[in-house]
This record gives structure tokens, C-alpha cells and sequence, in this order.
């Protein structure tokens, strides 16, 4: 559509210049496609919601202070001030959790 606008279509009118009806075309038909491919994401939203597993407090089992906390989170976060045992960049090199 931007391709279009460079070309001089108008915006806000009743009947498009038929020069322009074939990138009109073909944006309907993109916009039909991506239409479409909402659906799959939608069933799996409705089928998580309803069916699927609740997930822990960590799943992705993180080392960052906000999956320390549990889910959903207390008032104040946590009852006392947590201690970093893990550098900053240490994510991913398998670091034993206390599971």
C-alpha cells in the first residue's frame, strides 16, 4: 500500500484508477492471508486457556531476581531481601537451582 500512495493513489475515495487495481488486488488477498493466520494463534490461546498446564513460578528456570519471587506475587515481592548468587550474564550456564 505504501508502493501505491508513491504512485499517486488517493486515499478516502469511492472508485480507485483501475492502474491501481492490481496492488489493490493483491493487498486484499494479503490482508485475507493474514486474516487467516490469526486463527491458528487464537485456537491455541483458547485451548491453553482452557486445557493447558499451569505454569510454576520459574519454568524457564531463570536466574534473574523477578522469577524469585512467586507467582502471583506476594505484597512486598518477597518476605526477605533475596541474595544473588549468580552473576549477571551467568543465564544458560546450568547453574544448580534449588529446586
Amino acid at each position: 500500500m505504501h508502493k501505491l500512495g508513491l504512485q499517486g493513489m488517493p486515499r478516502r475515495v469511492v472508485m480507485y484508477d483501475p492502474q491501481f487495481a492490481t496492488l489493490n488486488q493483491l493487498c486484499t488477498i494479503g490482508a485475507f492471508f493474514l486474516a487467516i493466520s490469526v486463527i491458528p494463534f487464537a485456537l491455541n490461546a483458547i485451548f491453553s486457556w482452557q486445557k493447558g498446564e499451569l505454569a510454576g513460578d520459574n519454568p524457564w528456570e531463570s536466574l534473574t531476581l523477578e522469577w524469585t519471587t512467586s507467582s502471583p506475587p506476594m505484597i512486598e515481592n518477597w518476605e526477605v531481601l533475596p541474595v544473588v548468587t549468580h552473576g549477571l550474564y551467568d543465564y544458560g550456564d546450568n547453574h544448580d537451582q534449588s529446586k
